[in-house]
């Protein structure tokens, strides 16, 4: 029963993530070997492919080390990306 309602957890994560960044992004469309995935879909294989090594770790303590690293990263480069943007 728990296992169940972590899946649907997961799915309903993957889903809403989906939803949200296709709404943001609604040109991400990618085409792999005559395959073609919607915006949604793409969003939501990416973050099926970054959520799933948070599985794989037997001490949870590291993913706040992780999940701090990636968020400051992500933020740099936006900044950096933002800055040359406007100024150059």
């Amino acid at each position: 029963m728990k296992c169940r309602l972590l899946q649907a957890g997961c799915v309903e994560y993957l889903i809403l993530e989906g939803d949200n960044l296709s709404a943001l992004f609604p040109n991400a469309c990618l085409t792999i070997c005559g395959l073609k995935f919607t915006a949604a879909e793409v969003f939501m294989i990416i973050t099926a492919i970054s959520v799933l090594p948070t599985v794989w770790l037997r001490d949870l303590r590291l993913l706040a080390y992780i999940a701090g690293k990636e968020l400051g990263e992500i933020s740099s480069h936006l900044f950096l990306g933002l800055h040359n943007m406007y100024y150059t």
